[in-house]
């Protein structure tokens, strides 16, 4: 699938990287990745020209595929008229995006923050929430992630965060997903000094931990009765990646503010928001909003996100997410059946984890989801990761997890001929786990 144009040296290019570059998730010296050139639909090629099935919507954002034609048509129209003003000013394609927003979440979530990216989402619903309740702590949930700036790695709950030092004062974590002992936390903690509990409506940063029964309507209830905000952190599972617009409307539970990125612009150009109901908006309506972000008025990234989220309607990928993702679970817990070292699988719509265990009775994993992530450190898993992509296949491995995550675009063709690889890396990893 290569497209004829001028051949990147890719010899050239990783001299570059490495001599100029910082990476991230890496120690320097251990950087060993292809040189990416091109990309149509759920497939990237290098610049040896190898192809690769992406199973990994790159960090999980490509939504809706690389390279479509509708939204490079929209940057390009909105780059002749406009490419940059300050968001205190209004633009048409603001407007619309905030628009469509408000049609596709639940009930009166109708205004909208708009900032650069997903850890920005959250830093601002932070902010917005101390703002809106005049009260400071905000809880959150051990193993949970929410980003990479300072607030947002302070509430994230895994081991990662503790390379930044102190995080920001005020985050109260929570180890247990239950309702009643987040309650008792908040009276413990002082209900007039909770401003928010924010958390994954599937805790992807966990390996796509699904919550238990009737926990987030508990939370809903115990957040009423105390007065603190619920925010969700959708930035990952909204935009049709579960099978429905937004991970919160399998379960019908609607928070006060939810935290979008990543599916909301599929990679095209940066973009987050927060968007709020109704009653926080009304705070806002006589009290200033402090803060903004440079880019949150561009006009680029705007038209990107409503030629997406027109592209996902258009082609009912919401749908066919949740049609497809019945297919990848059929098809992984086949993978049950034959393999000793896979343990849970789970998911919901185009989005699955595959727990890689040493003994299925026991659960014990091949890697401990608690040990700190350095790549440089050899993993039990390498031959894993390298049989994947020698065979053109691009899945992420988090502690013990496999995730599967392919555009939302994919077909099943390709949906199948990427779970072949997988079956043939599942006998590595057999031959690391206790006889079943």
């Amino acid at each position: 699938m290569v497209i004829a144009g001028e051949r990147v040296d890719g010899a050239a290019v990783r001299e570059k990287e490495l001599r100029y570059v910082l990476h991230p998730w890496s120690s320097q010296s251990k950087v060993d990745a292809p040189v990416m050139v091109g990309a149509k639909g759920c497939t990237l090629w290098d610049a040896d020209g190898k192809e690769y099935l992406d199973f990994s919507s790159q960090l999980c954002n490509v939504h809706l595929g690389f390279q479509d034609q509708r939204v490079i048509d929209a940057i390009v129209a909105q780059a002749q008229r406009l490419c940059y003003v300050s968001p205190v000013y209004l633009s048409q394609p603001r407007a619309r995006l905030a628009e469509l927003i408000a049609e596709i979440t639940p009930e009166d979530l109708n205004q909208s923050y708009f900032v650069v990216g997903g850890s920005e989402a959250n830093e601002a619903a932070i902010q917005l929430a101390r703002l809106a309740t005049g009260r400071t702590k905000i809880i959150s949930f051990y193993r949970g992630y929410h980003g990479a700036t300072y607030g947002a790695h302070s509430v994230s709950g895994g081991t990662n965060r503790h390379a930044a030092g102190l995080g920001i004062p005020g985050v109260v974590h929570v180890l247990e997903q239950d309702a009643d002992k987040v309650d008792q936390i908040i009276q413990l903690e002082g209900p007039n000094s909770v401003a928010a509990i924010i958390l994954e409506p599937i805790r992807v940063g966990d390996g796509v931990a699904m919550p238990p029964p009737g926990f987030l309507s508990g939370l809903r209830e115990v957040c009423d009765r105390h007065g603190v905000l619920l925010i969700f952190d959708e930035i990952v599972t909204g935009f049709g990646r579960t099978g429905k617009w937004f991970a919160c409307d399998h379960w019908n539970v609607v928070p006060d503010m939810m935290t979008l990125a990543k599916g909301l612009n599929s990679g095209y150009v940066a973009l987050g928001a927060v968007v709020v109901r109704d009653r926080v908006a009304t705070y806002f309506q006589e009290n200033v909003i402090p803060f903004g972000f440079t880019n949150g008025g561009q006009p680029l990234a705007f038209a990107a996100a409503v030629a997406v989220i027109e592209a996902l309607r258009e082609d009912k990928l919401v749908e066919r997410s949740a049609r497809l993702g019945e297919v990848l679970l059929a098809e992984l817990r086949r993978f049950q059946e034959r393999h000793p070292s896979v343990g849970e699988v789970r998911g919901l719509g185009i989005m699955a984890g595959v727990e890689l265990v040493k003994n299925r009775r026991t659960g014990e994993p091949l890697v401990s989801p608690l040990a700190p992530r350095n790549v440089a450190t050899p993993s039990v898993l390498d031959g894993f990761k390298k049989h994947l992509l020698d065979n053109g296949l691009i899945a992420p491995i988090g502690g013990n997890v496999l995730r599967l995550y392919p555009p939302l675009c994919v077909s099943e063709e390709e949906l199948h001929r990427g779970l072949r690889i997988v079956d043939e890396a599942l006998v590595l990893t057999d031959a690391l786990a206790d006889p079943a």
